[in-house]
């Protein structure tokens, strides 16, 4: 569902005019309410679903002396999924500890990360690294960008991949200038980001385009979008979350024009959405269910597997 879409769903819904004037009706009131049910509303519900919906990984070389590392900025709720090291083609998970356990260990100690703290907006691993050559792995959930009706996203044409730049057949636009930041937004479900904050490296106007991305996603094709970086054209939620969105939009707009007779109503037809949309997102694989889940986390931290 486009984004241009969903505000057409909201208007038809509430039986608001295509074009009403009304204070707090215009298309950009109508986007301004799905953005804000998008973000407190629905990324927190298919959080809860534990079924690794908006996820992505991040990777970040080592200093050495260096102890805090910053959690990715498209971070929602700057909370993360899970946190290894990656030494060579070894991956060791790194368990959490709290504050207050940081006294069993050498203030000044350096070496190599047996775990971490959460501190801030970043990561303090423990101890603090020595050696070069090893990367922090942060996996987390993706903030899906802002909804936008407005031009400046278009559909590409043609895209090829070569290591990490993306050569895509779409012009970037009058407005772009060298080193302004880009996304790539799947046209298919569930519309996640298959690049983000692309750098472009050459001239404006030139068509292809070649931006360059710090990771590239191989299924980039056709018919996806690129956008500035953290906004999308599309909802970028499963197809089944689409309509709960939209009906989400709807109660807001109904609280906010004073339509409260028609609210409870509305609401009802939420919470009916919102268990449909559950039935069908979860659980994501029917045929084999998560029963090792919690024995394959005891087992890392009681040394298997060679960790």
């Amino acid at each position: 569902m486009l984004a241009s879409a969903l505000v057409s769903t909201v208007k038809l819904r509430c039986m608001l005019p295509t074009s009403s004037s009304a204070p707090g009706t215009a298309d950009a009131d109508v986007m301004a309410h799905a953005n804000d049910e998008l973000q407190s509303r629905c990324v927190p519900l298919l959080m809860s679903m534990n079924e690794e919906f908006l996820t992505s990984t991040t990777d970040v070389p080592l200093v050495g002396g260096q102890a805090v590392y910053r959690v990715p900025d498209r971070c929602a709720g700057s909370k993360l999924r899970d946190v290894t090291l990656l030494a060579g083609n070894v991956v060791i998970h790194l368990p959490r500890i709290e504050p207050e356990m940081l006294n069993q260990f050498v203030t000044n100690a350096t070496g190599t990360p047996v775990a971490f703290v959460m501190e801030a907006g970043g990561v303090r691993l423990v101890p603090t690294p020595s050696a070069i050559g090893l990367s922090l792995r942060m996996r987390y959930f993706v903030r899906p960008g802002a909804m936008v009706t407005a031009a400046g996203f278009a559909a590409l044409t043609s895209a090829t991949t070569s290591g990490l730049t993306a050569t895509l057949g779409q012009t970037l636009g009058p407005t772009a200038t060298d080193g302004h930041l880009y996304d790539v937004v799947s046209a298919r479900p569930p519309f996640e980001f298959l690049a983000m904050d692309g750098a472009c490296t050459d001239a404006v106007a030139v068509n292809p385009s070649h931006i360059t991305f710090a990771s590239v996603s191989p299924g980039i094709q056709a018919g996806d979008y690129l956008c500035p970086s953290d906004t999308s054209p599309l909802v970028q939620l499963p197809t089944e979350m689409h309509s709960l969105l939209a009906q989400l939009t709807v109660c807001r707009m109904l609280q906010q024009l004073g339509q409260y007779d028609k609210l409870d109503r509305a609401s009802a037809e939420v919470a009916r959405l919102e268990k449909v949309a559950l039935n069908c997102l979860t659980p994501r694989v029917d045929g084999a269910p998560r029963k090792m889940r919690g024995i394959l986390q005891n087992a890392r931290r009681a040394g298997w597997f060679g960790y």
